[in-house]
């Protein structure tokens, strides 16, 4: 346990919360008072175990509160706020929240859209017209949705060798966006998640309004709610009460801290606490903010063009949790992880915000939603509602070996697909006797359990059921694998033949590859008996490795680089493949 400030904070905060609500229980309603506190009190020890392991002076932490019926029935912090002032973390502490600014951007561009000083379907140049013509308009709408096909900023400025260092602007931001001429599909043809596309949200907030995306959320939304801890941070330099430092492992051991210079806002940029979230939150039900004409149109989900609908709405991902509707975002961003998640049907939500990436924030926050709805899913489970695993198969090494090896998403017979949530590129491999499926971006590394006739049952994963399975290759077709998530549609991959360039073949590729759009170069040169991509300006350098043939991988850029051959067979170019980017072009120079 931790002690002196620290525990008078977290004694004080929980005798507040289980009082209040304890013993007006009890004046009404006598012995079932004092049950219903007894209850409270049970939930707030078994949520305080979920954090238990944060709950020491020498850690960052997590602070988590949840809401029920509109009311605040918990509300604790866990771990310390800074480590080199020995502050610990309390329920007002003010975090960065990454993504989840969101769904404050996109509800600035509805009440906006209501009140008639703008339409979602207003094309973006007529308010921010010094970005290319794509030939393609792109609405507001496009925007909100990530259906732009704008390429995703973070991916454009690690290709022109910037690093979570640099300062970063919203005006910097749209220079970087005005020199792009292509776009990684038609708008509204498919969904890519797109921070570029909320930082021009931001700006078109502005320019409709007059201020800043921090003054008009301050007076529209913020204000009227009482969220008094937070503010959209568009000046790095501004002294914040409260605020919370991240951190993360260093390579050598312990902790490092992080350092925003970022002053960029739409897509991030927000700091705030679990309490304003939730009177946020509140606002869905209590509707003090915009009416019901607002709240519905932040729960409206996008359409492509082909009429399919989308999962993601104005900043809120639409989804199930063990059978539960659930309306939700998170955010992360240099050590910091925040979640924010609605049930809408049961009146529940849980805000849990943390300073280190060493924390898995979607686990801690599930594991809260389990105990706060524990007679929800209990029931669900007694009507049969949650199913049991499939039973797996005993299956030899030699079988299992004849299934592994790389694979990558296809779509209208071109590799290099994106899903909702990654870069979908896969690699199957035989560990400890068992089939292992690992994905690309994120490094995530599943077990799959055999249940026959190559069919597959994915252990650990976060999702109700995954199956993989595969088909054995055919005349003018490789093998191929086909993942099925929770009965959904299909995704299927295409095997695909690795291979082992000799050193001569790497000196073909070896040269200075310059970019328009980004407006710089890199050079390609060998490293280590590899091939390997230096910054000439940075002197930053990664290694590519083979994955197929003239396609190489880097892991730790999740990319993809597709080189190009004129007619006598002379590498002359290649094109990047990333989670929000698609053919960016290199030229040989």
């Amino acid at each position: 346990m931790m002690r002196g400030k620290r525990l008078v904070i977290v004694l004080l905060a929980a005798g507040a919360v289980l009082f209040s609500g304890g013993a007006l229980l009890a004046q009404e309603a006598g012995g079932d008072g004092a049950a219903a506190q007894a209850d409270s009190a049970s939930l707030a020890a078994q949520t305080d175990q979920v954090f238990a392991q944060w709950d020491k002076p020498d850690s960052p932490g997590c602070v988590c509160a949840v809401m029920r019926d509109g009311e605040v029935v918990y509300s604790r912090a866990f771990g310390m706020a800074n480590l080199e002032l020995d502050v610990p973390l309390t329920p007002q502490s003010v975090f960065y929240i990454g993504g989840i600014a969101k769904q404050f951007t996109a509800a600035s561009i509805a009440l906006l859209a209501l009140r008639g000083q703008l339409s979602l379907d207003d094309d973006i140049r007529t308010y921010v017209p010094e970005l290319a013509d794509f030939s393609e308009t792109i609405t507001i709408r496009h925007l909100v949705h990530h259906t732009s096909g704008l390429r995703n900023l973070w991916d454009l400025e690690r290709l022109s060798g910037r690093t979570g260092r640099d300062y970063d602007s919203n005006a910097r931001v749209l220079a970087v966006l005005s020199r792009q001429r292509t776009l990684n599909f038609r708008p509204g043809e498919n969904y890519l998640y797109s921070n570029s596309a909320y930082i021009v949200l931001a700006e078109i907030v502005e320019r409709v309004s007059g201020t800043s995306l921090r003054e008009f959320a301050a007076e529209n939304i913020f204000g009227p709610l009482g969220m008094a801890n937070t503010q959209f941070g568009d000046d790095s330099r501004t002294i914040v009460k409260h605020r919370v430092q991240s951190y993360g492992p260093r390579a050598q051991g312990g902790l490092q801290r992080y350092v925003n210079y970022h002053d960029d806002v739409g897509a991030g940029g927000l700091l705030s606490t679990v309490e304003d979230l939730l009177r946020w939150d509140r606002n869905f039900d209590a509707m003090t903010v915009g009416g019901s004409d607002f709240i519905e149109l932040l729960l409206t989900r996008g359409t492509l063009n082909s009429g399919d609908t989308l999962n993601y709405a104005f900043g809120f991902w639409h989804r199930e949790y063990r059978g539960l509707k659930t309306v939700y975002h998170s955010g992360g961003w240099r050590g910091f992880r925040g979640r924010l998640v609605r049930f809408p049907e049961q009146r529940v939500s849980v805000a849990v915000l943390c300073n280190s990436t060493t924390i898995n924030v979607y686990n801690h926050t599930v594991r809260v939603a389990d105990i706060y709805l524990r007679d929800v899913f209990d029931a669900a489970a007694t009507e049969g509602e949650s199913l049991p695993a499939p039973q797996a198969v005993s299956v030899s090494t030699g079988e299992l070996e004849t299934v592994t090896g790389r694979y990558l998403r296809t779509v209208r017979g071109r590799l290099w697909a994106w899903g909702e949530d990654d870069y979908l590129a896969r690699r199957i491999y035989v560990k400890d006797d068992t089939l292992s499926y690992f994905r690309a971006s994120g490094s995530h590394e599943h077990k799959l359990a055999p249940l026959g006739n190559d069919r597959f049952y994915m252990l650990g994963t976060s999702r109700a059921e995954v199956i993989v399975s595969f088909t054995p290759p055919t005349l003018g077709q490789p093998r191929q694998m086909i993942v099925v998530e929770d009965g959904g549609a299909p995704s299927v991959f295409d095997a695909v033949e690795p291979v082992s360039p000799s050193p001569a073949e790497l000196e073909g590729y070896l040269g200075t590859y310059f970019s328009e759009e980004l407006d710089y170069e890199w050079v390609l040169r060998i490293t280590h008996d590899g091939l390997s991509m230096w910054d000439p300006r940075t002197w930053h350098e990664f290694a590519l490795a083979p994955f197929t043939r003239d396609v190489f991988s880097s892991h730790g850029w999740w990319g993809f680089y597709t080189f190009s051959r004129d007619g006598q067979g002379r590498v002359v170019g290649f094109t990047v493949d990333t989670p929000g980017l698609r053919n960016l072009k290199f030229v040989r120079r």
